[in-house]
């Protein structure tokens, strides 16, 4: 299906101008298949459901960094 898209994507810039920009959306979805490999491989699933699940941790230390950085900032070290 994403292989249909791109030759569809290839032919239509070929033949319209660049005047249109909705063409350019077929591309971006190319990058969606990897997606393919990690709803066929469980393991491969596990591995990106830990990382989504471990999203709102990452943006508590960020977080913290951040507030270091700035009363290291404002202290002027």
């Amino acid at each position: 299906m994403i292989v249909i898209f791109s030759i569809l994507t290839w032919v239509l810039e070929a033949i319209i101008d660049d005047g249109f920009s909705f063409i350019r959306a077929f591309r971006a979805l190319r990058a969606l298949r990897p997606l393919r490999v990690v709803s066929r491989n469980e393991g491969m699933k596990t591995v990106i459901m830990a990382l989504f699940e471990s999203i709102p941790a990452l943006f508590n230390v960020l977080l913290i960094v951040l507030l270091f950085l700035l009363v290291f900032g404002i202290l002027g070290v």
